[in-house]
């Protein structure tokens, strides 16, 4: 799955979300979201300092985290070995860099290694920023490509809130060689967070979710897919 978690600094006091609950509270509802759902792993977005802490002490018996700065890939430890970790730089507001997090796992009961991204790619709320997003799906894709190319995994997966409908990303998630687990539905708001597969994956169960819980939760839906390596 993919959650843009909204981030604590726009929902405290005096950030640009106000009515909004906690990001503490938030944070409950996103570990009971995750355990419910039985989610295996997610890539998450504006999930910053105060939320990991919150995040790891309810969950961090159930899930590993990999994170910088605000995003981070979550896995089930039960299910996954991390073998490696580390960060792909792309281009974040105004094109300054930004490192994101990567992880190559090993699926404890089969063995296969899979190499998981979560990234976010900056929006236009700062002047105009479609092409520092191409230039991160490109480099994205880059990666995922490489990954699979040296053999050390069999899929790769991007996931994130790549702010940009269907009509925008999917061209360019082609010309990469990547295949979408599906087009993300316009739940209040335009289908922007994405699941992207490199290699051997195929995706069934392609859901977009806002539910109540979730709509108080973030202000995103949540993306998932089953994904078949």
């Amino acid at each position: 799955a993919t959650i843009n978690a909204l981030g604590h600094s726009h929902t405290r006091p005096g950030g640009n979300k106000p009515g909004w609950l906690p990001s503490r509270a938030r944070t409950g509802l996103l570990v009971r979201l995750l355990v419910r759902r039985r989610l295996s792993v997610v890539g998450l977005q504006e999930f910053q300092g105060q939320q990991r802490r919150e995040f790891h002490s309810r969950a961090g018996r159930l899930y590993e985290v990999h994170a910088i700065r605000d995003n981070a890939v979550v896995w089930l430890r039960r299910r996954w070995d991390c073998e490696e970790r580390g960060a792909l730089v792309v281009p974040y507001f105004d094109g300054t860099p930004r490192a994101m997090p990567w992880v190559i796992l090993r699926h404890r009961r089969t063995g296969k290694r899979i190499a998981f991204c979560s990234t976010h790619n900056p929006a236009n709320v700062r002047g105009p920023a479609a092409q520092w997003r191409r230039e991160g799906w490109r480099i994205e894709g880059e990666w995922a490509r490489g990954m699979v190319k040296s053999g050390h995994v069999v899929a790769a997966l991007v996931v994130g809130d790549k702010n940009a409908t269907a009509d925008h990303y999917l061209p360019v998630v082609k010309r990469e060689g990547g295949k979408a687990a599906g087009i993300p539905s316009s739940t209040n708001r335009a289908g922007i967070d994405w699941i992207v597969g490199w290699g051997g994956v195929r995706f069934t169960r392609f859901r977009t979710a806002r539910t109540r819980r979730i709509a108080a939760a973030t202000d995103h839906p949540v993306v998932q897919a089953v994904a078949h390596i």
